[in-house]
Formats: C-alpha cells, sequence, structure tokens
C-alpha cells in the first residue's frame, strides 16, 4: 500500500525517504538523514526499512529505518577502526556565480573541516573542482570520500576541504571552457573566504582527469591559489587525440569526440578553430602560471606524455614545479594501490606544508 521514494534536497544535500501512500498519493517525509542513502530495501516485517547509511562523521554501515524515529538502528559495524578517527565539521552553503550564457546560478558549496576548527579560524584549504559536477554532496560522506585522494588525511594534517560545483556550458556549443570554469569557481571560493571558514591568502586548488585539466587552466586564467595539485589531466587539446593509436593501429576516437563534442566544449575538429584549441589548452599557455605545481600521475594512464609535457614546459620556464608518477597505478588516484595513494598523500602533504601551511593546529588553537 505504500511505495518509498529516496530523494536528496538539491541545496543542502540531506537524504530522505518519503512515503507514499498508492491510493491516494499523499506523501510525507519518512525519514530523514544529514548524509548520504547508499541503498535502502524493505525488511520481513514490512514495517521497517534496511538500509545503507554514511555521514561526514560516521562510515557507512547498514541501519534499520522505522518511520517517525529520529535515529536509526546501527546493525553493522563494518571497520570499527574507522570510528576512531576526528572527522571535525561539515558545512554548506549557497553561492551565486555567473554560468557561460551570462545568467547568474545558485549553487551549493562543502566545506570540512579540521577537528576542532570552526567558522572564523580561517583554515589553509585545499579547493576541489571537476566541472559540471556538484562536488558539495562529498560534504555528505564519511570524511569527505574518497573520489579523488584521501581527504581524511588532510583534515588530519590540519587542512580543510572546498567541495565546488563549477558550472560549464552545454559540450556540443562552442565556448571559451576555462574562462566558464574561472568565472564560476572564484565566487565560491571568495565566498568561502568571506563566511571566514578558509583564508583567503592560504589556498590550494586540485582536480583529477578533466578536473587536472581545469586545474591547470584555472591557474593560467588566476594568481589567487598558492599551490596547484593536478592529476592525471589532459593539458594539450591538440595533440593526444589525434597522435595517438589503438592496439590494433588505428586513430583513437576517444579522445578526438571528447575535445571534439565533450567537455572542452571546442565543437569541432582542432583545423576548425586552431585559436579556440590554443587558448584553452593548459600547456600553451604555461607561460601564464606562477603558482607553484605538484603533477600526480598514475604511470598506467593515458596522459602520462601530458604530464610530462606540463611538467616540462614549466620547468624550462623556470616555475617551481614537482612530478610525481605512482606506478602500477591508474587513472583514478582513489583506485590506486594502498601503498601508492598513500605515498602520493604524502607528497601532497608535503607540499602544502611548504606552501599553504602552516596547518591548522588543534592544541594551537585551543591555548590561543
Amino acid at each position: 500500500d505504500r511505495v518509498f521514494l529516496h530523494v536528496r534536497h538539491a541545496r543542502s544535500g540531506e537524504a530522505a525517504i518519503l512515503a507514499v501512500d498508492v491510493a491516494t498519493g499523499r506523501q510525507r517525509v519518512w525519514f530523514r538523514w544529514a548524509g548520504t542513502v547508499h541503498a535502502a530495501t524493505g525488511a520481513p516485517d514490512h514495517a521497517t526499512l534496511l538500509a545503507t547509511l554514511e555521514r561526514f562523521s560516521a562510515p557507512a554501515n547498514v541501519y534499520r529505518l522505522e518511520g517517525g524515529t529520529p535515529r536509526p538502528t546501527p546493525l553493522t559495524d563494518i571497520n570499527p577502526g574507522l570510528t576512531a578517527l576526528s572527522a571535525g565539521s561539515s558545512h554548506v552553503m549557497d553561492v551565486t556565480v555567473p554560468a557561460h550564457d551570462g545568467a547568474l546560478r545558485s549553487v551549493t558549496v562543502g566545506i570540512v573541516l579540521p577537528a576542532g576548527a570552526k567558522r572564523g579560524d580561517r583554515v589553509p584549504a585545499v579547493v576541489v573542482l571537476y566541472p559540471g559536477m556538484d562536488l558539495s554532496v562529498q560534504a555528505r560522506r564519511f570524511l569527505g570520500g574518497q573520489r579523488h585522494l584521501l581527504w581524511g588525511g588532510l583534515l588530519d594534517a590540519g587542512y580543510a576541504v572546498v567541495f565546488t560545483h563549477t558550472l560549464v556550458g552545454p559540450a556540443d556549443q562552442a565556448g571559451d571552457v576555462l574562462k566558464d570554469i574561472t568565472d564560476s569557481l572564484l565566487p565560491q571560493v571568495y565566498a568561502v573566504a568571506h563566511a571566514g571558514f578558509v583564508d583567503i591568502a592560504r589556498l590550494a586548488l586540485t582536480g583529477n582527469s578533466f578536473g587536472g585539466f581545469s586545474t591547470m587552466g584555472v591557474v593560467t586564467r588566476s594568481n589567487l591559489f598558492r599551490a596547484a595539485i593536478p592529476s592525471n589531466g589532459p593539458y594539450e587539446l591538440g595533440g593526444h587525440g589525434y597522435a595517438s593509436f589503438t592496439a590494433s593501429r588505428s586513430p583513437a576516437p576517444l579522445m578526438q569526440l571528447w575535445t571534439e563534442a565533450g567537455q572542452p566544449r571546442i565543437a569541432g575538429h582542432p583545423w576548425t578553430d586552431w585559436h579556440r584549441v590554443l587558448h584553452n589548452s593548459p600547456y600553451h599557455n604555461a607561460d601564464a602560471i606562477r603558482t607553484p605545481t605538484l603533477i600526480l600521475q598514475g604511470q598506467d594512464d593515458g596522459f602520462l606524455v601530458d604530464a610530462q609535457m606540463m611538467f616540462n614546459a614549466l620547468a624550462r620556464l623556470g616555475r617551481q614545479v614537482d612530478l610525481v608518477v605512482s606506478e602500477d597505478s591508474g587513472h583514478a588516484p582513489s583506485a590506486w594501490p594502498r601503498r601508492q595513494a598513500i605515498e602520493a598523500l604524502g607528497h601532497v602533504r608535503d607540499f602544502l606544508d611548504r606552501h599553504i601551511g602552516p596547518p591548522f593546529d588543534e592544541a594551537r588553537a585551543s591555548s590561543n
């Protein structure tokens, strides 16, 4: 007699389960959760639900849910060691940003602070972007989730993490993608700093894949960030998809399709508009980069050559740049082998300590 719907609030990120009466169509909020509901199913008694729940301060486990009961009953403790980790706090806020067409849009930014930090402490922070994707939902995942780096390791080191929602235009329409990304990103960063969460003078920018491309692109357009950490990105739009071959020695169509009709918004092959290709390739704008850069790259990832090209360009220009290539590692750092992931995190922490440190220290903050 009822249908349950799993929904998420578009702004706050809060999850809920709605109970809908089949006969009348009436619906009510049956359960709320300030986190993520991964899966839910009916229990044998037909009166409760079983669900996998996760939130910033608690790892994913299975719970029993009862309608109207504010606290679910935990049924599992998959990894007891995780409960001892210091979680800090999670926040979300709305920010108005310009879109590619000049219109103003509202987006949600997620901020996670290290243990002991509070709004007003202005903590050094790592800003995460992947244009076109609402990353603020990661603030509802345990310690910020693991979509890119091990964010819990950065929180433990005393750095905040800012999850952005950067807008881009339709892929089939030619555009200035790096301008769109920068225009959409910077108001979010300024708003979070103005709200007192982070220190505007101690920010790093990071992203993986298209986020890595975007990280390098933004620092060709802005000197706001004190450090950049791109990973596994295509940094030269005109070359990769048109110079590589598949195993059968035929042209590699995937990167061509991505360049022409995907996220970069070239809307045609490079010979259609070489100016657009060059203007939106971080490699060809390396001389504009003044931001110290740490390039992370999986050895088995297809963009290894791009990472080497970007490193060589910045090194030749005398910029501060490091390149870390992780062996036996592919495109997604969250899927890298344990040792390589921890080593990469160590490089990131050392890099941050040099360029945006000192990190937040709970004991020192308490004494002050």
